[in-house]
């Protein structure tokens, strides 16, 4: 479908920029401004000043349409840092995602924006590989008072579907207790061949000694790399894709 940006009647169309970015929003649940001004940067027209960016002030225009559309709601959350975008009802049903609306615990938006973070540097890489974010797992196994009913698995931060199979993300910012740690480990490095931990410091040793009281078979499956809150993702490790 051919959509072109415009206003009719006081209505906004949605073009396919604006569908990739808003689905991109929606799987994670919530994007910094700063997040999504690199996502419509990588649709950037011939007036962008530089290949595959757009200045600030070209995507608060385009979110200024999405918020009149009602398709996003903006807050400044966190002092001195971007405004976070969250999907509103009307555009989860828009688009037909299995979603409910809801805006994320300050908590939760520090570990979505670092896992937003770690999904950016995966796909700059490797942009044909199929990242299934948590939001999507989670509602693959069901919806509404029947998954109450049901134990549901450890849930990871994505999967990512590459050329070789499955690789298992997990973004990991503070430190769990021994047990759940290693409880954890056993169950994915026992299910997937491949599972990739990004830390932070602080919990990467915890993760190495969890690693360690593993089977060496099983062990051998999970990579540990390093996230930072402040510079985020090390491109230079050698990821094992």
């Amino acid at each position: 479908m051919n959509r072109k940006s415009k206003y009719n009647k006081g209505q906004v169309t949605l073009t396919d920029r604006d569908h990739r970015v808003l689905r991109w929003i929606s799987e994670q649940q919530a994007a910094r401004f700063d997040q999504v001004q690199w996502l419509l940067g990588q649709d950037a027209g011939r007036g962008a000043l530089v290949e595959g960016e757009i200045s600030a002030s070209a995507a608060r225009q385009v979110i200024a349409r999405w918020r009149q559309a009602g398709w996003i709601i903006q807050k400044k959350v966190f002092f001195g840092e971007p405004p976070w975008l969250c999907p509103t009802a009307r555009l989860l049903r828009l688009l037909e995602l299995p979603y409910k609306a809801c805006e994320p615990s300050f908590v939760r938006l520090v570990h979505i924006c670092a896992v937003n973070e770690v999904r950016l540097s995966i796909e700059d890489i490797w942009p044909d590989y199929q990242w299934i974010s948590e939001r999507q797992i989670r509602a693959s196994f069901s919806s509404g008072a029947s998954e109450k009913a049901m134990s549901l698995p450890h849930l990871p931060d994505a999967k990512l579907i590459t050329d070789s199979g499955i690789i298992i993300i997990e973004v990991e910012l503070s430190s769990k207790s021994p047990s759940t740690l290693w409880t954890i480990l056993e169950e994915l490095s026992s299910t997937y061949a491949t599972v990739w931990y990004f830390a932070e410091d602080q919990a990467r040793s915890a993760l190495e000694a969890a690693r360690n009281k593993l089977d060496p078979a099983l062990a051998a499956n999970v990579y540990l790399y390093s996230y930072s809150l402040e510079r985020g993702t090390d491109t230079t490790e050698d990821w094992a894709c």
